[in-house]
């Protein structure tokens, strides 16, 4: 047996090891433990979740979990932080690994955006102004939108959400996701002339005031790094090699790699798009591997899925079931660790933009 093998062994009867554990903790816990997974999550940790989804949507079902006072979620931090928000006050948000962040979350920070601002409301009543995170940022700025009117949109949500604010006649300003907004602008036809870039990492943005004036929507200069890897050139090239294959890409990649897809949106929506696809399609997904490995596992013998290419997410692969095990003893022995608690200063106000976000895609 070679070296590689040999180590596939010994990572595979780790695994098993430490899964055996987790479920033998799962199971002193009862209904009072509620282990939620987000897709991108590694096959070992995902097959125990209790519940598995989209950020928001986990968020919501752990909220919605009356009995479990020990909610782990098994994904980025922003998503704890949202959980925390969510959930009652007798709940305790975990996670497995605090370091598990987000490359959207790290490209803006209060202290830019405040400044932004002050910058916009120079040319722009604060009024005549709505400011719209997406989801994948930090409690601290949701909680900006809250204090400011504005609200939160997802993946999904984001088309529906422009719109509500382009019928108030409102100028957007949307952060930190430049390409989850522009996608959403040319869906719901924001004049391109009408749409400007704020530059984060450039002292006052570049925008001139005429700009400010005339913009309908301000994007912030920021990208998933994960997603930026599906370009437009991947796709022509796949296409042209696989002319009968279609082609979906996560909302996260650039508009011009969505204009050379057949399909693009949130995690939902891609798979909801090859679950109702017809047998013997051929299939290549943008978005994070680990999801799409499993999803090609799943229509084995059925459909033809592949990855677009391989790219993990780093922050989303920080939890394994050896710190998933630790979270679950650090609960038996009554010191709970990796705690994510977000303070009423901050929670309050964003929870005001969540609730807003709620009662316009209701």
């Amino acid at each position: 047996m070679s070296e590689i093998e040999l180590e596939y062994e010994k990572s595979l009867e780790e695994e098993v090891f430490w899964e055996g554990k987790v479920k033998e903790l799962k199971e002193e816990f009862g209904n009072q433990l509620m282990i939620l997974c987000h897709y991108y999550q590694r096959d070992s940790v995902f097959r125990l979740g209790d519940a598995v989804g989209d950020s928001l949507e986990l968020a919501k079902r752990g909220a919605a979990n009356k009995t479990a006072k020990y909610l782990v979620f098994c994904g980025a931090h922003f998503m704890a932080e949202t959980q925390d928000m969510l959930a009652s006050k007798d709940q305790i948000v975990m996670m497995p690994d605090l370091k598990a962040g987000c490359t959207l979350v790290n490209q803006i920070k209060l202290k830019q955006l405040e400044d932004a601002w002050g910058i916009l409301t120079q040319f722009r009543k604060e009024q005549d102004i709505v400011p719209i995170a997406y989801v994948n940022s930090s409690a601290d700025i949701k909680a900006f939108c809250g204090k400011h009117n504005g609200t939160i949109c997802t993946s999904s949500s984001s088309n529906k959400i422009f719109q509500w604010a382009i019928n108030q006649n409102k100028m957007i300003v949307f952060f930190p996701d430049e390409h989850i907004g522009r996608n959403a602008a040319n869906s719901i036809e924001i004049p391109r002339e009408n749409v400007f870039v704020w530059k984060r990492n450039v002292s006052g943005g570049t925008l001139t005031e005429e700009q400010i004036k005339r913009a309908q929507l301000i994007l912030w200069s920021g990208s998933c790094r994960f997603h930026d890897k599906f370009t437009p050139e991947l796709v022509k090239k796949l296409k042209k090699e696989h002319p009968d294959a279609r082609v979906v890409v996560h909302s996260e990649c650039c508009e011009e790699t969505v204009a050379e897809s057949d399909y693009y949106g949130s995690t939902s929506t891609i798979l909801n798009c090859i679950a109702d696809s017809e047998p013997e399609s051929k299939w290549f997904i943008g978005t994070e591997y680990n999801m799409v490995e499993r999803m090609k596992r799943e229509n084995e013998g059925l459909r033809d899925v592949n990855c677009l290419a391989k790219s993990i997410c780093s922050f989303m692969y920080k939890a394994d079931l050896k710190k998933l095990y630790n979270v679950l003893v650090s609960i038996k022995e009554g010191t709970p660790i990796n705690i994510v608690s977000v303070g009423d200063d901050v929670a309050i106000p964003a929870r005001r933009a969540l609730k807003k976000m709620l009662e316009i895609t209701s």
